[in-house]
This record gives C-alpha cells, structure tokens and sequence, in this order.
C-alpha cells in the first residue's frame, strides 16, 4: 500500500490474475487468507489464495462456485467466516429473478449454496450485522431495504 501511495502508477501493481467475467466486488476473510471475488458476468464467485496472488498469481485461485442466482455484485463474510451473503443482482435482466444466497464457504474449492432467499429488484449491496448472523440487503430498483434474519446453522 505505501508503494501505491507513494507512486500510483503501474509500478505498484504486483501481479495481476484472470477473475472471471466482469468481477465486481472483493471480500477478504478475517485472517486475510482467502479473497472472494464476485464474477457478475459468470454467476459465480471465486476465491484466491492472498499469498500466492503475490508469490505465484498463476496458482492462486483455491475453487469457484455458481452462486444460485444472475449477476452476482454484493458479498460478505459472516459466521466466523464460514458463510458467504451474496447479492444476486440480476442486473441485466437475463436468467432467474434477482436474489440473495448464502454459500457455505469453508472449503472453497467445494463452496455451494446453503440458503436462497427472496429479494426486491436489482439486489446489491449485502453486509451483516454485529451478531453476525442477520444480513442487511439493499435493493437498488426496488428502493427498499431488507433486514434478513439467516437460518443457517
């Protein structure tokens, strides 16, 4: 980061690696281990060793998973990392309606969907609150807000 402020040019990249089509959003867990990338134009999310992006970026990606909707854009981790909140947008309008899902996510090479839930129009931005287990969702053509409470055990 000091390299990058101090310099923002080309100079402070490190390396950069394929993330699917269109990825939107990046989330990192707790430990900084593991960074989950939303792939909008593959309906998937991907996780990449933060390591090896900097050590051997051709060898970083751990696994990817679809995520149970249309144009992923929002994620966040929560249940101690265990869980991963996704944010159907369904932006384009193609494929199945816009939703919300929730990935089981502690192996990523083998991640899938645990939880659908229903959402309003265009989903996008999803963050969790401080008993880390209810999600707070923005539906941006719908002009609402949706407090869900996960069943998820």
């Amino acid at each position: 980061m000091a390299k990058a402020e101090a310099n923002p040019s080309s100079a402070a990249i490190v390396s950069t690696v394929n993330a699917g089509c269109s990825p939107v959003r990046a989330v990192e867990t707790a430990d900084g281990s593991t960074l989950w990338v939303s792939a909008r134009g593959d309906n998937r999310v991907l996780a990449f060793s933060t390591g090896m992006l900097e050590t051997n970026p051709g060898n970083a990606l751990l696994g990817y998973a679809d995520t149970g909707g249309t144009a992923p854009v929002g994620l966040r981790l929560f249940d101690s990392g265990k869980l991963l909140a996704v944010a159907n947008s369904n932006r384009f309008g193609t494929g199945s309606i816009a939703n919300a899902t929730v990935l089981s996510v502690v192996v990523p090479a083998s991640a899938s969907v645990v939880q659908t839930i229903s959402t309003g129009l265009f989903p996008r931005e999803i963050t969790v609150g401080s008993d880390d287990k209810t999600l707070y969702l923005t539906n941006y053509n719908s002009g609402s807000f949706q407090v869900i409470s996960t069943t998820v055990q």
